[in-house]
């Protein structure tokens, strides 16, 4: 035995320089990005891509400068922006000087982009004569000529009889939103280089903003800058939970040494403690970051698992008999063991983390009990003490009867009060000061401050453009109103008839149909020369790529679309739907038949809906736990032994959800993970509880001694920011202080037959 522990101590060595060396502990990441489940639904996969993808690189920001000075503040702002390494691009909104990308490649692609709702909008059908629209764009052009009211009309002149160039300029003005502000405040958007959930990138981003606005209150003094983004609030997130994680492990670890200090006699017990919690910690690092090369930091908050579980085999291994406890420890360990491997099947990340963490570092913490038992044998017995002597009014079957009344009404309490809110937000530490930042930035910016933002989704652009199309119905206006880069793209709708119409002979005559237009009211045909080479190159290359010109065009445009042109649509790609953002639409407006299809941003900042259906899978898995764990039982021990079993964690769940559903009766995913744990951590103490009644011995004091310090150790995460983890917490805590009453309570021996 002494070989064994001495083998697994230096596995455990060499697992603690796995971990400790490198920088595999500064590998943990903390942005609410890493938690967002693998998910086919298009709010997941949007949020995802929202989160995780180019959309993270966005930071908004609004400068503000002194009286008379916006211009040069504006000017000097940008400048020295643009000399950070860390970002990529910086834009100033409140002029379109920004927009010359965009502006070029639609200019470029005016024909393929524009040309199909114009022809809808005047004929659009496979054999409209070529004549009849050829006079439309004589009249319309006469028209423009005797009074032209937009930019480039002279080009348009040479090149451009449609006006299509114009009619788009003007919507994608629109569809940007540009413009000063009222305030005469400068909004600007900045693009991040690299990825913004990386701690590095984080940080480099933070010194050189840090850098440029020193600079600023150096040249002017009154110039205020304030801005808001994912990077924002996922360094903010890192730097809290990475603060509250040491702060709440060395809690514990204090409360956990001050109990078993105040209630054993000598040091044995705390070298158990500590032993103990080293291998469940060194195996339960070693196989996380092992599996997960960047697992999340909230992994390690919610391991206080480990220390709940693991104190407990180091007091049950150091105090008592073992041949009393090996047999409840075994059967103990094994059936957790089997709940918590369930975890590794869960959708959401963290839990899967959790899952790998906790069924690693139990292990790893029985093996350390065991060999520390085998080298401390000879040198210090076993601390036996009693547990108190046995509370008799609890055999009264007055008392039993009276607490299973009590814990069915409980139970029916948590069923009556209980209200789902599943949201990711509850995963992020609150930020008052960054949540308030983004909220005047989103208003000034004519965001979603209203709630009347949306997504327009579908697998790819067209069935997204197709979404959008029936939101609008049949006016153009409303498709205007609504702002959405999905109005310069083309509607998949208008394809299939002007594919037909362009192989036509309608659509081979129709340039030369246009200048005989043009010269019956004086203008001189060789003047749009031009005109008939875009023409005929534009016609060329769609009959030469046939439906795929239009996905060409398209999936080039994700290259052209700066600043808030890459929010505003998304063209789609293998693990993302394409959407287009859009305002000014409420919700009764939406038809039924694509209300699937189109998401509320709200959501997408939320997850409401999604984490919902993660919920009842989560809710299946510790099901399937729990008749795992019964199933177990039932083999392992008669069915009556394991009925008794069962009445300390199954009463502890009641109970601790009925109370719970009182404090907190808005729950989540992570209430009912508390529970669960709870459910583990009290099957420990009924069958500790059992063994003592079938002995005529009051419960062990280790069973006490563990309650202890499991409820100190889930009590200490209530002072954690994160909402999930609280929950958590006092969902443990509850459950294992209602485990330890009924345990006392199963101890009691049966009454003897007078």
């Amino acid at each position: 035995m002494k070989a064994a522990a001495l083998l697994w101590g230096a596995l455990v060595a060499i697992m603690l320089g796995y971990v400790l060396t490198g920088e595999r502990l500064g590998s943990f990441g903390a942005s609410v990005g890493d938690l967002l489940p693998d998910a086919e639904d298009p709010s997941s996969l949007i949020a995802r891509e929202w989160v995780r993808g180019e959309q993270a690189r966005q930071l908004w920001g609004l400068l503000e400068p002194p009286p008379g000075q916006a211009d040069d503040v504006a000017v000097f702002w940008k400048e020295t922006l643009v000399a950070s390494p860390s970002l990529a691009a910086v834009y100033r909104l409140d002029t379109t000087d920004w927009l010359a990308p965009a502006a070029g490649f639609w200019w470029d692609n005016r024909w393929s982009l524009r040309f199909p709702a114009w022809f809808r909008a005047h004929g659009g059908a496979p054999d409209t004569p070529a004549e009849g629209l050829a006079a439309i764009v004589a009249e319309r052009f006469e028209a423009f000529w005797e009074d032209p009211d937009a930019f480039g009309w002279e080009d348009a002149v040479r090149a451009d009889p449609l006006l299509l160039g114009v009619t788009g300029a003007q919507v994608l003005s629109r569809a940007t939103g540009t413009g000063g502000q009222a305030d005469g405040s400068v909004p600007f958007l900045l693009e991040i280089a690299g990825d913004p959930l990386d701690p590095a990138v984080q940080d480099a981003f933070s010194r050189d903003l840090a850098r440029a606005v020193e600079a600023l209150r150096e040249r002017f003094p009154e110039a205020v800058w304030t801005d808001s983004g994912v990077i924002r609030f996922a360094q903010a997130n890192r730097e809290t939970i990475i603060r509250e994680v040491a702060v709440i492990n060395i809690g514990v670890a204090l409360s956990v040494v001050f109990l078993v200090a105040l209630f054993t006699r000598g040091g044995v017990p705390l070298v158990f403690v500590g032993a103990t919690l080293t291998g469940a910690a060194a195996t339960g690092l070693t196989a996380l970051l092992f599996i997960f090369p960047q697992p999340h930091v909230l992994a390690l908050v919610l391991g206080s698992i480990l220390l709940g579980i693991g104190v407990d085999y180091a007091l049950h291994v150091s105090i008592g008999d073992t041949r009393r406890i090996l047999f409840p420890l075994l059967i103990g360990f094994a059936s957790t063991l089997l709940g918590y491997a369930l975890f590794l099947f869960a959708p959401l990340p963290l839990l899967r983390q959790t899952g790998v963490f906790v069924t690693a570092g139990l292990t790893g913490a029985l093996l350390s009990a065991f060999a520390t038992r085998a080298f401390l044998s000879a040198l210090a017995p076993p601390v036996n003490f009693a547990g108190g002597a046995p509370a008799k009014w609890l055999s009264s079957r007055w008392i039993q009867g009276g607490g299973l009344i009590l814990f069915g009404l409980l139970l029916l309490s948590a069923a009556w009060r209980v209200e789902w809110r599943d949201d990711i937000r509850r995963l992020e530490v609150p930020l008052p000061e960054l949540a308030a930042n983004e909220a005047r930035i989103r208003a000034s910016l004519e965001g979603d401050a209203d709630g009347r933002a949306w997504l327009a989704t579908g697998r790819d652009w067209r069935e997204a453009r197709e979404t959008l199309a029936r939101i609008a119905g049949a006016e153009e206006e409303t498709l205007e109103r609504m702002a959405a880069a999905g109005t310069w793209i083309p509607d998949p709708a208008d394809l299939p008839d002007l594919l037909t119409w362009l192989r036509s002979g309608a659509g081979a005559a129709f340039a030369d149909e246009v200048l005989a237009a043009l010269e019956e009211r004086a203008f001189a045909a060789e003047e749009f020369a031009p005109f008939v080479e875009e023409w005929t190159a534009f016609r060329a290359t769609v009959l030469a790529g046939g439906a795929e010109h239009w996905d060409a065009v398209v999936a080039a445009s994700a290259g052209h679309r700066p600043g808030p042109l890459g929010l505003l649509f998304f063209p789609g790609g293998a693990d993302a739907p394409a959407w287009f953002a859009l305002r000014g639409v409420d919700g009764p407006d939406i038809p039924e038949d694509v209300a699937e299809r189109v998401v509320p941003l709200a959501q997408i900042a939320g997850l409401d809906a999604a984490f919902a259906k993660y919920r009842r899978h989560l809710g299946g898995v510790i099901v399937l736990a729990i008749a795992a764990i019964g199933g177990f039982l039932l083999i392992t021990l008669r069915p009556a032994r394991a009925a008794r079993t069962l009445a300390v964690p199954v009463g502890a769940l009641a109970a601790a959800a009925g109370i719970l559903a009182w404090l907190s009766p808005e729950w989540n995913l992570f209430h009912l993970l508390g529970l669960f744990l709870g459910f583990c951590l009290a099957l420990d103490y009924g069958l500790f509880a059992l063994r003592a009644r079938e002995a005529g011995n009051p419960l062990a004091a280790s069973v006490t001694l563990s309650a202890a310090t499991s409820a100190a150790a889930f009590l200490w995460l209530l002072h954690a920011s994160v909402p999930a983890v609280r929950h958590f917490g006092l969902s443990a805590a509850l459950c294992v202080v209602a485990a330890w009453i009924l345990a006392r309570w199963l101890a009691q021996p049966s009454p003897k037959p007078e």
